[in-house]
């Protein structure tokens, strides 16, 4: 049986696919982690450039490795005053920054113990079910279309029109569905 593999060429900065048998790919498999960068002569250390795909995807450890037991399980309204204020950026899951996505995926793993498999507000909105406004609860999801046709904003309901979300400008913050901004571009709840 032969495997499909993606391979970088670092010396070419090329990519390609290439057929390896299932043997090779056991091997490569079974010794992952086990390369170290390679020296030059001089003390300057080299890091070897990634040659198959899954060296590609940064550290063993997923970026939505699920925290340490004792800050799990808190209330959704701890987690959020604890995040307040952490400043947006764009892709992150930290809180040295994040995005609202990013927000929503800790919220869900640190208040629920649930995880997401989507990161783009857009297809977190397929992983739930609709809910009316009317309807929401707490921890549902709030998803908002800020311009043009597609969802491109999420957040997570607290109560009396109050949700918790990641704002471009001010960071994580709460703000209300009634205010002229918000209810304007609201789109639906999704419940998980």
């Amino acid at each position: 049986m032969n495997f499909r593999i993606f391979v970088i060429n670092p010396s070419k900065g090329r990519m390609r696919y290439k057929l390896i048998p299932a043997s090779v790919l056991l091997m490569c498999i079974t010794s992952c982690g086990s390369h170290k960068a390679s020296q030059k002569t001089s003390s300057t250390r080299v890091e070897k450039g990634p040659e198959i795909e899954h060296e590609l995807k940064g550290p063993e450890k997923s970026p939505w490795e699920k925290t340490d037991v004792k800050t799990r399980n808190q209330s959704l309204s701890d987690f959020v005053k604890d995040w307040e204020g952490t400043p947006h950026r764009m892709g992150g899951n930290t809180k040295k920054g994040v995005d609202c996505s990013g927000f929503v995926i800790q919220a869900y793993l640190q208040v629920y113990d649930e995880e997401f498999i989507s990161r783009r507000a857009e297809d977190i909105f397929g992983e739930t079910k609709p809910v009316k406004r009317d309807k929401l609860q707490e921890g549902d999801l709030v998803f908002f279309k800020i311009s043009g046709k597609r969802i491109s904003h999420v957040g997570i309901y607290l109560a009396d029109d109050n949700f918790a979300h990641t704002s471009s400008s001010r960071g994580v913050m709460v703000s209300n569905l009634n205010e002229a901004y918000w209810d304007k571009r609201f789109f639906m709840g999704g419940r998980k």
